[in-house]
């Protein structure tokens, strides 16, 4: 329930409320909060222009409603002829614009200059990124490249124009910009001022978030701003940010003790960057901590934390023998572990959108890697966001991402492709950023995901004993070279690849548990789990030969769907749950920990309540008519196709007793007649999970986003 003031929006924690409501005490005496979206602030003035770019060239900026084009001019000097590469083409040593993810998944450029212009060829792949024709121009890297035709060179003076977007609104509030960080907010160029009049609660800070990200990619020199904040024209806070160097900074501002009706102002100064400020919020100065806050509140903190690609047998509690991962099987053994726990697919994609959607992947229109999540869904993020949760996000990017539509609902979403420890700091930050508000924080790594790291200390500790010898890049182009060589030695060969692999992967568990081990107690530090609830959970497993399937992405064997489920929490007895999970059930488990409504279009049901068996599926989510799908009924599963006329016809990929053939080698499809008709018996709701209830969306993604796609072994790698 909220209540809303003009020009910001207000939120009481429920106590409060019941206690107005009942006559026990008015709203007003307890802590509210306002959040601050950019729809709702007064126009954006600007009273100066950048002081730099963070490059050496000149430059200016033409400012306009939608954005600003930035003019950079190229001398003759600055090309050198690429020879080697092709003739006639040319490249100019500078970082280009890094423009954010626009619309079109594009970027708006010009290049003109000697009396004629140039085409833009916004995406030439890496391994032909010379091969575009005369007459254009394109990014890559560092580099500007250019085709003439043979013989002719650069005119003397060139004008490259690149359009930077402003805010792109994703419902209400919602900022994207940059290429890391999105949520709640807007963008705050150099030069510009925001405001909002709001009454401030007595007592009361405003908490934000200060983003820098470089208007240009690979800068030579760092660009920084300086952030200031005004209480009715007075500076109450000011610091300057680098991009390079922090990215952002949590800030936590008083505001004057005795609050009242005023002006609130930012301001940026400073070189000319993707900068902006993130989940603003007005509320109480004084708010105690996680589990013991002032005025009694008793929503709970919620903290989802999930190990990408991380099997279920790597763990004791699922049948492992590794040993790799100590700490989680102990926590296994204290907490509610669902034993039968499955993915809804077989790759991170359309776990995730059934994660935060609550619905299936085809409802939700995933097939393959081409596809976002649909605005028009209502995630869990937005509902816990709606009943006034503090919502972060903090996740290794790529996938997991705000171009593919995983940032709704999230006042924090921030993505970077980088180590588990700086994942596990950025969330720690997120939590030391706490601002009275109940917590939901995700967390996504993909430190269990290929190119397979393994730390020097666990190298040390258990690399031998493993069978640590070889690195991921070098088994991989070992692979290569044996495709299609079928003798007895390169079989061999490709066995101990396999095996060598697994070893990798096993080391990168040990890696991912001892980092998990210390973000749980930095939890317990905190006081979350006073009267807050962990969930721990993977979107996939992996494949090292099983059934022929190396890696992930492949059929719905259990190998590749069945993933680790603990939750800890109040109330929740410490025990092993026999009856089947889903990750589709997520949302509704969520809405439940957090003691509201979940949205009545999500399917699923809440683990916290579950105490009956029921079916699970799993789809492999690529196209027909090929792409299986799998059918989990008690100790038996089905496999069959995503089709109509597959169901139709009851079309059989494969079935296995798992009770008794748990590693699915025994497929009794052709044997026994139970597969058919566990088929039909739930042909129609399979007919409904394929059906999309939405339009769909396709994903916005740049060059940069499908280079690492193909590294992490998608889009055809």
């Amino acid at each position: 329930m909220r209540t809303r003031l003009p020009g910001a929006r207000t939120w009481w924690p429920l106590p409060v409320l019941l206690a107005g409501l009942l006559g026990c005490g008015a709203a007003e005496a307890g802590p509210r909060w306002i959040r601050l979206a950019r729809g709702e602030a007064g126009p954006i003035s600007r009273s100066g222009a950048p002081a730099g770019l963070g490059d050496n060239a000149p430059f200016e900026v033409v400012f306009g409603e939608e954005g600003a084009w930035i003019e950079i001019e190229l001398t003759r000097a600055r090309w050198r002829e690429a020879k080697d590469e092709r003739p006639g083409t040319w490249s100019a040593s500078m970082p280009f614009l890094g423009n954010g993810r626009p619309a079109d998944g594009s970027v708006r450029a010009r290049l003109e200059g000697g009396g004629r212009s140039w085409n833009f060829a916004p995406r030439p792949a890496a391994a032909t990124r010379w091969d575009f024709p005369p007459g254009s121009f394109a990014p890559s890297d560092a580099r500007l490249l250019l085709r003439l035709e043979e013989g002719v060179e650069p005119p003397a003076n060139l004008k490259l124009s690149v359009f930077a977007a402003r805010d792109r609104a994703q419902g209400e509030g919602r900022y994207l910009g940059g290429t890391r960080f999105s949520g709640d907010g807007f963008s705050l160029w150099s030069g510009e001022q925001a405001s909002w009049s709001i009454d401030a609660p007595a007592g009361s800070a405003v908490r934000f978030a200060a983003v820098v990200e470089p208007a240009l990619t690979r800068v030579r020199t760092v660009p920084s701003v300086t952030f200031a904040v005004r209480w009715q024209g007075e500076t109450i806070h000011e610091e300057t940010l680098s991009a390079l160097e922090v990215g952002y900074r949590w800030v936590s501002v008083p505001l004057p003790v005795g609050g009242g009706r005023g002006e609130l102002e930012f301001e940026a100064s400073g070189a000319l960057a993707f900068s902006s400020i993130q989940a603003v919020s007005v509320g109480p100065s004084d708010k105690g901590s996680y589990g013991a806050r002032p005025w009694g509140d008793s929503r709970p903190d919620i903290v989802v934390f999930l190990a990408d690609t991380f099997r279920a047998d790597n763990m004791r509690a699922y049948g492992g023998s590794a040993g790799t991962t100590p700490f989680l099987d102990e926590l296994a053994e204290r907490v509610l572990c669902f034993e039968r726990a499955w993915s809804v697919g077989t790759f991170t994609l359309p776990a995730h959108a059934s994660m935060f959607s609550g619905l299936f992947p085809h409802q939700v229109g995933i097939i393959g890697t081409g596809q976002a999540l649909p605005e028009d869904l209502v995630t869990v993020g937005e509902v816990l966001s709606a009943n006034g949760y503090r919502t972060g996000a903090i996740t290794d990017a790529v996938i997991v991402s705000q171009s593919y539509g995983l940032a709704q609902g999230f006042e924090w979403f921030d993505e970077d492709h980088d180590t588990l420890e700086s994942t596990l700091e950025r969330a720690e930050s997120f939590l030391e950023a706490d601002d009275g508000r109940p917590s939901f924080l995700f967390v996504h790594t993909y430190r269990t995901h290929v190119p397979y790291h393994v730390t020097e200390l666990t190298r040390r500790e258990i690399g031998d004993e493993l069978g640590i010898h070889r690195g991921y890049r070098q088994l991989v182009n070992e692979m290569r070279r044996l495709q299609g060589d079928t003798s007895p030695e390169a079989l061999e060969a490709f066995d101990q690849i396999l095996a060598e692999s697994r070893a990798l992967y096993l080391g990168g568990t040990r890696d991912l548990d001892r980092g998990f081990q210390g973000f749980y107690e930095g939890l317990e530090e905190r006081g979350l789990f006073d009267q807050g609830y962990l969930l721990f959970t993977s979107d996939h497993g992996e494949a090292f030969g099983e059934h022929g399937e190396v890696y992930h992405t492949g059929p719905v064997w259990d190998v590749l769907s069945r993933v680790p489920l603990l939750i800890q929490g109040p109330g929740v007895e410490g025990r092993r749950s026999p009856w089947a999970a889903s990750l589709v059930d997520l949302p509704r488990t969520l809405a439940d920990m957090a003691g509201v409504q979940a949205d009545g279009r999500w399917l699923g049901s809440s683990l916290l309540q579950l105490s009956e068996d029921r079916p699970a599926f799993v789809f492999e989510c690529q196209r027909p008519p090929a792409s299986t799908l799998a059918l989990i009924d008690g100790k038996r599963k089905v496999i069959g196709f995503e089709t109509d006329e597959a169901l139709d016809q009851g079309q059989l990929f494969a079935a296995f007793e798992l009770d008794r053939d748990p590693a699915e080698s025994l497929d009794v499809a052709g044997r026994e007649d139970w597969p058919r008709e566990l088929l039909e018996q739930y042909a129609a709701p399979l007919r409904a999970f394929l059906r999309p209830v939405v339009g769909a969306r396709a994903a916005e993604l740049d060059e940069a986003q499908l280079d690492e796609l193909r590294a992490m072994g998608y889009a055809g790698d």
